[in-house]
């Protein structure tokens, strides 16, 4: 840029004087200071620039000024270049205390530890022509290169000397040469050094001080305004999960009364609408770690009509207005224009990349990697349910491992029976109660009455879902499958799809189509169907699983734990016969109650088996047979109660009241 400029070859930007940053009036107006002076001078070229770009001619500016025309032009110079927060000096720069440049040393290298020879400047000189030694401390003070420090959480000044003296050797640099020359070696150079770069960069400086975790939290609070994505109701969605801080057990009913085993901590996926952060439906995966299928079916559960769950527990019941925003009116249904989700793995399926934005009509937004305040509403609903419940029940296992109130999670809810059917009532009552809560941040009303306001306000239209899509398309997927058969051996056509042969009446009588391709499309939640269509996109009709795959209702995810278990060898029965589940639930039961025998009076562990059953049996809801006890099993004490322990519902009612 020309030292010469004028207004006419500035950018439009920078026309407007008002906007550029300022400095005290109170500075320039006469107050007693050693550069009273030059700050006489500032306070004039600052009403010159001002004049000048308010219109008036530059000879006019300089004679009311009694300034040259070059000092304008200089000052507007100095003002419009680019300062290191990112933009410009403005009138900044007319301050004589501002030093815009860093001091550059234009002597050679001390070749003397003499103190007279003038060290100034001498550590920049020196990183200048040794790039690499550069490059290298500040890769080490970034903490770019894990393999610098391995076995360090953080550097210290000491330690990053020693890497500096590492780089010097391999750069050729000696005892000799400077800095090592001096009286300190340029220890003091270095941390002079390293503390300058750490003071350009709050994030910087964190990374170096306190690691990863102080680092993700210095990219919060940054100032920078976020790009708002929920300026309506209903206009932007989170989903995440979270496994639920409590232990749940499955009971088996054996010959000698009823066992309860351990299972792990079950899956909380909720749904939550950004607003007013109400939780509009969620999915509880018996499992260990989250599938899509499950992600796809708390949104279902969010879109479908909510109605109350029948509470196994004895003095539980549902507060007033406590329920999902599905249970108002014209609500079922409502979908939404945005939804936020993180970086899982699941969250890259082809369920949250093509199936769900086809279906609802909604944009998908991930956040960065490891950055979980890019949802900070689902971070604020999980505390919200711990402190309203999770963390109040005597199973919970706490905030974490040092948590004093996590005393046995595993063996309290052993000894009080807190089945998983009792867990999920819980959950749901935590979750309702959550949403009829009054909060001062909607005013004093509830999540639930923000959503009863938005459907009766005229200047909203609610979103719902497409004319062409369903809320079972959600979990559908279409495949296509060649037709099988053999007319020469009496084999009727059929369709094989996840391990299961399909047909029908049509099909089993359609013999030109064996080896022709179908197009199905067959529901992951209930695979005992499919909807075929023909190579010519007529439609063939629905098909329906031969055996007990069309008979008992799974899922596409159970189906393929029995098929594995079956090529382990674990289930004695053929995949084709008629109690396929039953024995698949008998075997895990088994091997459940087995583990709990070998533990004998060693404390309980969570079962993995157990885990399975019961999942097996939230998804089919059967019951398995009754089992018969291990002779080493320990007959129970306490007979079988329908009910958690008397003290139970007063510590949720009390809990929820808060």
């Amino acid at each position: 840029m020309s030292a010469s400029i004028s207004r006419r070859a500035l950018p439009g930007e920078y026309r407007n004087v008002s906007l550029w940053p300022d400095i005290e009036e109170a500075l320039l107006d006469g107050q007693e200071n050693k550069d009273e002076a030059r700050l006489r001078r500032a306070r004039i070229l600052r009403a010159a620039i001002k004049a000048y770009f308010a219109g008036d001619k530059v000879q006019a500016v300089c004679r009311d000024c009694g300034i040259q025309a070059g000092s304008l032009y200089h000052a507007l110079h100095r003002c419009t270049q680019i300062a290191p927060d990112g933009q410009i000096y403005g009138f900044r720069a007319l301050l004589p205390t501002l030093s815009k440049q860093a001091y550059r040393r234009s002597a050679k290298l001390p070749s003397t530890c003499d103190p007279k020879a003038g060290m100034a400047g001498a550590f920049g000189l020196f990183l200048a022509r040794h790039n690499a030694v550069k490059q290298g401390l500040d890769c080490y003070i970034d903490k770019k290169d894990p393999s610098f420090y391995p076995d360090q959480a953080r550097f210290s000044y000491k330690s990053a000397y020693s890497e500096f003296c590492t780089l010097c050797k391999q750069s050729g640099v000696t005892g000799h040469d400077y800095p090592f020359l001096t009286n300190d070696h340029g220890r003091r150079a270095v941390s002079r050094y390293i503390k300058r770069t750490l003071d350009q960069s709050f994030a910087r400086q964190a990374r170096a001080r306190g690691g990863e975790r102080a680092a993700t939290m210095a990219r919060t609070g940054t100032g920078h305004p976020r790009l708002q994505l929920n300026l309506s109701p209903f206009d932007l969605v989170s989903l995440d999960a979270k496994r639920i801080d409590a232990i749940g057990t499955v009971e088996i009913k054996t010959s000698r009364g009823p066992e309860f085993i351990p299972i792990h901590r079950v899956q909380f996926i909720p749904c939550i609408e950004n607003g007013c952060g109400a939780v509009l439906g969620y999915r509880v995966a018996i499992r260990k770690e989250a599938t899509a299928h499950d992600v796809m079916l708390a949104i279902q559960h969010s879109l479908r009509p909510w109605t109350p769950r029948t509470l196994s527990v004895r003095g539980l019941e549902y507060p007033f207005d406590a329920m999902l925003p599905s249970a108002l009116p014209n609500a079922a249904g409502l979908t939404w224009a945005t939804t936020l989700i993180d970086n899982a793995s699941i969250h890259y399926s082809l369920a949250m990349t093509e199936r769900l934005p086809r279906v609802l009509g909604c944009s998908v937004s991930w956040g960065p990697v490891s950055a979980w305040y890019h949802n900070p509403v689902s971070e604020a609903v999980f505390s919200a349910l711990d402190r309203m419940g999770f963390h109040r029940l005597p199973n919970t296992t706490g905030t974490g491992p040092h948590d004093a109130l996590r005393a046995d999670a595993v063996q309290a809810a052993v000894d009080l029976r807190i089945t998983w059917t009792e867990l999920l009532d819980l959950i749901d009552l935590a979750v309702c109660q959550y949403n009829a809560t009054q909060t001062d941040a909607l005013g004093g009303r509830s999540r639930i009455e923000s959503i009863r306001d938005a459907l009766n306000r005229d200047d909203w239209l609610p979103r719902r879902l497409p004319s062409t899509s369903s809320i079972d398309d959600l979990d559908t997927v279409h495949e296509c499958v060649r037709v099988l058969g053999n007319v020469q051996k009496g084999r009727r056509p059929y369709v094989n799809l996840w391990n299961a042969r399909y047909t029908s009446p049509v099909l089993a009588d359609s013999p030109h189509l064996i080896g022709k391709e179908l197009v199905v499309f067959a529901r992951e939640s209930d695979p005992r169907t499919l909807r075929a269509y023909l190579p010519d996109h007529r439609e063939l009709g629905f098909l329906t699983a031969m055996g007990p795959w069309g008979i008992t209702l799974h899922s596409r995810g159970l189906r393929a734990e029995i098929i594995r278990a079956h090529k382990r060898g674990e289930l004695p029965v053929s995949l084709n016969d008629p109690d396929i589940f039953s024995a698949y639930m008998h075997i895990k039961q088994t091997n459940a109650l087995k583990q709990k025998a070998a533990q004998k009076d060693k404390r309980p562990k969570i079962s993995e088996d157990a885990t399975a059953l019961a999942r097996t049996m939230e998804i089919t809801g059967e019951q398995p047979p009754v089992a018969i006890a291990p002779s080493s099993s320990p007959a129970p004490v306490r007979s079988l109660a329908p009910t958690l322990p008397s003290f139970i519902p007063t510590l949720v009612h009390r809990s929820m009241s808060k």
